[in-house]
């Protein structure tokens, strides 16, 4: 990821954004570290400069959303900077969907920025029901019932029983992108909040919560996490896990037929500072859309910033 600076003078927080920010390890550090640092300093004024930054997925605005969300609730001055425009005293909504309309290329309303729990039903059923149908993709179904396992886990197991969700269509690569986040709980605390049990770090917790049946749920339940990894590997995509400072991305053979608990870890991290959430991302393949080269990216990455000048 390329390297990016802040600056903090007069109370005033300047983050620089990068050249490229993208779903992976970097990325979630650097979205972690602007809300650490908002969360634990009082700042009169915090800037978001987007104004170097050519490529920004837009399933990370479910991340980024918190530390905005901190800003507008501490009621500090905010101001973000996208290409050539500037914008200041805009409610976080709006804000949030500057930078999905900037950022994205495809601007189906599947992908749209929301925050979505107990208190956003509506924008669940319209999630579930309408948008993600629009995208018309191969396992409508299966997608479909992963991210309400997921919804429905966020409106159970989390503090404030909400969370953000967005997504990414990732033309080069082809697939979809989405994150589910909520800010207010790991597995390993919520586990140990519900069932007493201690866990050695937050990877033993995220791969308990992996397991079929394994649930703090009081009733039968403990199938979310397991359809997760049964309906990924069905699709040949993969997912992501950041709970704590323990990162884990698991693909096509995260689910085994013959003996379901048994699960492959394909990339396994621990970051340099925790994250007290949890961050869901679903790479799911894409295999209607064309692929785009780098040549027709940049291309149009240029025309946007004369478009906007």
């Amino acid at each position: 990821m390329d390297i990016m600076g802040t600056s903090e003078e007069n109370n005033e927080y300047m983050v620089y954004f990068p050249v490229r920010l993208v779903t992976n390890t970097n990325g979630f550090n650097f979205i972690n570290n602007i809300y650490r640092r908002i969360n634990e300093s009082k700042y009169g004024k915090v800037i978001f400069n987007f104004q170097q930054t050519n490529v920004f997925e837009t399933n990370l605005i479910a991340f980024l959303g918190y530390a905005i969300e901190k800003i507008y609730s501490n009621h500090i001055l905010f101001e973000i900077k996208i290409g050539n425009r500037s914008f200041a005293g805009k409610g976080q909504a709006l804000i949030l969907k500057e930078l999905f309309d900037f950022y994205s290329e495809d601007k189906t309303c599947a992908l749209l920025p929301r925050k979505i729990g107990n208190w956003n039903l509506a924008e669940e059923e319209q999630l579930l029901l309408r948008d993600l149908r629009e995208l018309k993709l191969q396992e409508y179904e299966k997608v479909r019932t992963v991210i309400s396992e997921l919804i429905a886990n966020l409106k159970m197991h989390t503090i404030y029983l909400d969370g953000y969700f967005a997504g990414y269509h990732d033309f080069k690569n082809r697939q979809i992108i989405f994150s589910i986040v909520n800010y207010d709980i790991t597995f390993a605390n919520h586990i140990k909040h519900v069932q007493k049990m201690e866990f050695e770090d937050d990877y033993a917790a995220i791969i308990w919560a992996l397991k079929k049946n394994n649930t703090t749920r009081q009733e039968s339940g403990g199938i979310g996490l397991y359809l997760l990894r049964k309906y990924m590997s069905a699709m040949q995509g993969k997912f992501s896990i950041l709970s704590g400072d323990s990162y884990v991305e698991c693909g096509r053979m995260c689910y085994n037929e013959e003996n379901e608990n048994v699960i492959r870890v394909e990339k396994r991290k621990v970051l340099p500072h925790r994250f007290e959430g949890t961050v869901i991302t679903l790479y799911v393949p894409d295999s209607k859309s064309s692929r785009i080269d780098e040549k027709r990216i940049a291309g149009e990455i240029c025309l946007r910033w004369l478009s906007e000048g």
